[in-house]
């Protein structure tokens, strides 16, 4: 077995990293199988600095440690083989599974600098940047060389007047006010300390400064005018149509064109989001086919207003030029606007080129671009309307360019924002600390930009939101493994949460399974990689608790932050638990909260523990318990422990097989398997034929009444039993409004009926969803329901398909 990684040395010049190899190896029956086992120490070799696909005999590391690749060369190739496996040829050894590689990089003593600010190759970078780099291991002193040509910045050296910044002693270098639209080659030469003598010359670094003026997007601009010819609109003069490469066409439907029946002057107006500091307008005259052009604005009024009521006309605008009537058109009109504030700018037609001649009694332009003053706050981080953001996230945005404060508006109430009736904070930084944002919360902010020395001293910015993450993870059980204890990397989930192995006369309690891997890798919350078997025994304790200290956990003691409201614990029963005997429950501090469900239920379910009626002291948590109480045995499976504001609602019917409102033959009850849930289940019994056709079987169905209450899009989950070949079943819903794939394309139907078949075979209950098609790769059926009463039809489709329960979930 082997695998190889195309491999070279870094490319921003600091050579001197030393790059290290490391791998993680099992092997096993099959992939992820849970006899699978670490041999890092048996036979595993490495062949480093190989250029072609062969297996020299030279060159072996044992990978017993991570293999320095600091003398690869750009032509190696890595090579991880696996040789002599314990068992090899035999069904022990026919799997080995590779994963986890990785290519470390450590910064090595005496190197150049590197991790340049702004980053290598970054344009509409601020004017003011303060320049910075993370210095080499041994740095003391740094010389920066600044420039505007590769050439010349690559071969200066401590004479050059490019050296800006001469044995400096910090890594950060103030440029001042940087060129606009400028690209800049910079850098930096690292000088060691006297223990460790050398220098270091760094590598070319560049990037390009932010534009003078940027355009107002289209987006954000709504175009009227006074009239419009069918299909040429005054949206035209804005979208982009007839452009390409702002070089413009003769095509007549990308321009805007008056009626011949418009009153007076023509018009055209221009209302944006907001006032915005205009620096000038650029025209595309209308451009059509030669003598047409004459259409086009000749002398022109330009007013402007920020409020719509009160209107300035632009002083000494000059007439507009015309249009070259052909192909390839290039903007010939330039308007200065002083960079007034403006929120509205409209554009009248005094006259046209047609000089005038009744036949050129119309008016038209081919495209308007407004180019701003970023004056206002812009690039907001998090990104507007950005989901999942940490609660501890920092607030941070591109500053005006005349701003020297910021008053920031935050709230939960977006018109309280957008009016500026929330509480505002003045401060003279472009990032803001909140505090105390809360789990599943959505925020509006606005930054507007202060200078009481500007004309205008105050722009307002838009508003902005972001959604924070809907819970934090009290533990979802991902980060364990089993490796054993004293070795490296070993986090055994048994040593975090406590449980009752070693003295089950007082504690009936097992944490992960007791032979193989510890944790369970199938049935599994929400896809995670793992869930946790909790294993109970109360027949002689009468009672069976895993317990953790929430401060060995990342979410710590203190359940405050954040502002969560309710503890989810998504568990998983077994058909042979008893409800009836056996009680789950959880405590917290002590507190304990009691599960009012049915934990013989397999399925996921939400323990939902109300925080609030606890009584207890959310700041320092120090004692979180998960037990059964009772007589019984059993097992129950853990997974995603979460806090939330507000518990996700789950809308699921579950429909047990048997108690459908009719079976018709041959298909039939069963009640001799304890793992079915409620130990029943309906199927064929042998011999009573193959319904494997190209239409659904005419008897053999199963039906069910159920009631949706919110009405949507739903998924039918079905617990099977599968043991032929070509196993499945037919479903239908009569009257589902759409039955789609996951993808959104229409499912293929026989008769209203679908033909779900091709399910894992396996001599064990197992979940599939009702899909469209074979299980093996075919996309999940989605049915979209109205609220109100429905009827689920299920047909046997083979012989040996058994169904154990239904689940019935809502998706969306």
């Amino acid at each position: 077995y082997s695998i190889s990684i195309d491999y070279a040395q870094p490319t921003d010049g600091n050579t001197g990293r030393s790059p290290w190899l490391q791998v993680d190896i099992f092997q096993g029956s099959f992939p992820g199988a849970a006899d699978d086992v670490d041999i890092a120490d048996q036979g595993l070799t490495l062949i480093d600095s190989v250029s072609s696909e062969s297996f020299p005999d030279m060159d072996i590391h044992n990978f017993t440690s991570p293999l320095d690749l600091s003398l690869a060369n750009t032509t190696d190739m890595l090579w991880i083989r696996i040789a002599n496996l314990p068992g090899q040829g035999t069904d022990a050894g026919s799997w080995a599974v590779i994963d986890n590689v990785q290519i470390i990089s450590e910064p090595a003593p005496c190197g150049s600098a590197y991790n340049p600010n702004p980053a290598d190759g970054e344009t509409d970078v601020v004017y003011n940047v303060i320049m910075s780099w993370t210095p080499g291991q041994f740095a003391d002193k740094h010389d920066v060389y600044i420039g505007t040509d590769f050439d010349d910045v690559n071969n200066a050296d401590i004479n050059s007047i490019l050296l800006v910044g001469p044995g400096q002693d910090v890594n950060t270098y103030n440029p001042g006010k940087l060129e606009f639209g400028q690209t800049y080659y910079w850098r930096v030469d690292e000088i060691n300390a006297p223990s460790n003598p050398g220098e270091y010359k760094g590598p070319i670094w560049s990037f390009t400064v932010e534009p003078y003026s940027l355009k107002i997007p289209s987006e954000n601009i709504t175009a009227s005018a006074s009239s419009q010819s069918p299909g040429q609109g005054p949206e035209k003069t804005i979208d982009g149509s007839g452009l390409t490469d702002d070089l413009h066409s003769t095509n007549l439907t990308g321009m805007w064109f008056s009626q011949p029946s418009d009153p007076g002057q023509a018009w055209i107006q221009y209302d944006f989001d907001r006032a915005y500091q205009l620096n000038e307008m650029l025209v595309w005259n209308y451009n059509g086919q030669t003598i047409s052009s004459l259409y086009g604005f000749e002398a022109v009024t330009v007013e402007y207003s920020t409020d719509g009521l009160e209107w300035a006309t632009l002083e000494n605008v000059a007439p507009f030029s015309p249009a070259t009537g052909q192909e390839g058109y290039a903007s010939n009109i330039t308007v200065d606007f002083d960079n007034v504030a403006a929120k509205h700018v409209k554009i009248t037609a005094n006259n046209n080129h047609g000089g005038g001649v009744s036949i050129f009694n119309q008016y038209g332009l081919s495209e308007v671009r407004f180019m701003y003053i970023p004056v206002s706050a812009r690039k907001p981080s998090p990104s507007d309307g950005a989901a999942d953001v940490a609660i501890d996230t920092i607030l941070s945005w591109r500053a005006g360019r005349e701003a020297a404060e910021h008053k920031v508006y935050l709230s939960t109430d977006e018109q309280a924002v957008t009016d500026g009736t929330a509480t505002a904070t003045t401060i003279n930084q472009t990032n803001y600390n909140p505090f105390g944002l809360g789990i599943g919360s959505t925020y509006y902010w606005r930054i507007d930009e202060v200078n009481d020395a500007e004309v205008n001293t105050l722009w307002e910015g838009g508003v902005w939101s972001f959604s924070t993450l809907s819970s934090l993870v009290v533990e979802d059980f991902e980060s364990y493994n089993d490796i054993l204890e004293g070795e490296d990397g070993s986090n055994l989930v048994y040593l975090t949460w406590i449980d009752g192995y070693d003295n089950p006369s007082t504690n009936g309690s097992t944490m992960g399974y007791t032979s193989g891997s510890s944790l369970e890798t199938d049935i599994t919350h929400n896809d995670s990689r793992y869930s946790v078997p909790l294993i109970y025994d109360n027949s002689t304790a009468g009672k069976s608790t895993v317990t953790v200290d929430p401060g060995e956990l990342e979410i710590g003691r203190d359940w405050t932050v954040g502002s969560p409201e309710v503890l989810v614990v998504h568990l998983y029963g077994d058909a042979t638990n008893n409800s009836a005997t056996d009680q789950l429950y959880v405590s917290i501090n002590g507190k304990k909260t009691v599960y009012e469900g049915d934990i013989s239920r397999p399925d996921w379910e939400q323990f939902e523990i109300d925080l609030a009626s606890l009584g207890t002291n959310l700041s320092n948590v120090n004692n979180l318990t998960i037990g059964l109480e009772g007589s019984g045995s059993g097992m129950i499976f853990l997974d995603n422990i979460e806090l939330y504001r507000v518990a996700p609602t789950v809308e699921k019917i579950w429909l047990e097989a048997e108690d459908a409102d009719s079976v018709t033959a041959p298909m039939v009850k069963f009640t001799d398997d304890p793992n079915a849930s409620g130990g029943q289940y309906i199927g064929k019994p042998d011999g009573a034929g193959n319904d494997a056709t190209a239409s659904p079987a005419p008897n053999a169905t199963a039906t069910y009444t159920f009631e949706i209450v919110s009405g949507g899009k739903y998924m039918v989950g079905l617990r099977v039993y599968g043991y032929g070949t070509s196993d499945g079943f037919w479903v239908r819903i009569p009257g589902a409004a759409a039955v789609q794939t996951a993808e959104g394309a229409d499912a293929t139907l026989t008769d209203g009926w679908l033909d779900s078949n091709n399910f894992a075979e396996g001599s064990y209950w197992h979940w599939v969803y009702a899909v469209a098609g074979d299980d093996d790769g075919d996309p999940d059926a989605i049915y979209t329901l109205e609220p109100g009463t429905h009827t689920l039809l299920i047909s046997n489709r083979d012989d040996g398909t058994m169904l154990d329960a239904v689940s019935i979930i809502k998706i969306d």
